[in-house]
């Protein structure tokens, strides 16, 4: 090795200057990199033009619109590093839907819509009297009801009932022309809003009820669940079905026995028709 790089290279690399930290072009992609993540979180949680301001509610008639705004607002405040906000960005529509609809039993359905860049939109179906359902105790609906739909100087147990089996509200005054439905063996767990009667057993009571009126002009006052379905006529004779079998074909052999064999006349004496027996009906 030469003298030169042995002892002199050594003392000129030493003499140079050093290169600062900020002088290096991986601190300024740092830099760069740290501004951008910044300037995105900033716009995605604080930037003013996307904060919520306004919640408009429609479509609905008996729930309170302020009641649902301010139920919607608890999920759009939000707070992040110890920072509140309001982004539009971050109110979860799925969230503000479930809420709603597990708060107001009235409620079927909440449609969430964000309309950029600084309004939430809701848009509320509400359930549609059907039925009436009578439970054997009102006291444990009441413990688990929204207050806003329960009144303590009532005494009624019975409330409106959906074509989807669920009961939403108490029922008023106003239910002449509906039918009333009851539950053998139904739980003191049920609260509004809840499936009280499944959906196969509603497709039923539905399907019997619109044949009834539409080809016969029959109308039902009460039907009965049980391991059967017992329908009250408001000629105040019953038809009995079998949840258990196709409903489907109980009722054509019962629109068979009214058009052929049970004229208008004898239905003045009729006290039954029996549908629960595998191809066969009886009646009396």
């Amino acid at each position: 090795m030469s003298y030169r790089k042995k002892h002199i290279a050594p003392k000129i690399k030493g003499l140079r200057r050093k290169r600062r930290f900020f002088q290096k072009p991986l601190f300024w992609l740092f830099l760069l990199f740290a501004m951008g993540v910044g300037v995105v979180f900033y716009l995605l949680f604080f930037f003013p033009l996307t904060q919520v301001s306004r919640v408009e509610i429609l479509g609905n008639e008996k729930v309170q619109a302020f009641d649902i705004e301010n139920l919607a607002w608890t999920r759009i405040n939000k707070k992040i590093l110890g920072f509140s906000h309001k982004s539009i960005f971050w109110a979860s529509g799925e969230k503000i839907s479930s809420d709603i609809t597990d708060v107001f039993g009235i409620v079927e359905t909440a449609s969430v819509q964000k309309k950029l860049p600084d309004t939430i939109l809701i848009k509320i179906k509400e359930r549609k009297p059907y039925a009436i359902f009578c439970a054997s105790s009102i006291e444990d609906l009441k413990s688990q009801a929204n207050p806003d739909l329960l009144q303590e100087n009532n005494t009624s147990n019975c409330f409106w009932l959906d074509k989807t089996g669920v009961i939403f509200e108490l029922a008023d005054g106003s239910s002449e022309g509906s039918f009333i439905v009851r539950q053998n063996n139904q739980s003191n767990q049920a609260y509004l809003g809840q499936h009280i009667i499944g959906q196969t057993t509603m497709d039923a009571i539905v399907a019997i009820q619109k044949n009834l009126q539409d080809n016969f002009q029959i109308g039902i006052t009460s039907v009965d669940i049980s391991d059967l379905l017992i329908v009250t006529t408001k000629e105040r004779w019953r038809t009995y079905f079998d949840l258990g079998q196709d409903i489907q074909l109980q009722i054509t052999k019962m629109n068979i026995l009214l058009k052929d064999q049970i004229t208008p006349t004898t239905r003045k004496n009729l006290q039954y028709i029996y549908l629960q027996y595998k191809d066969r009906a009886y009646y009396k």
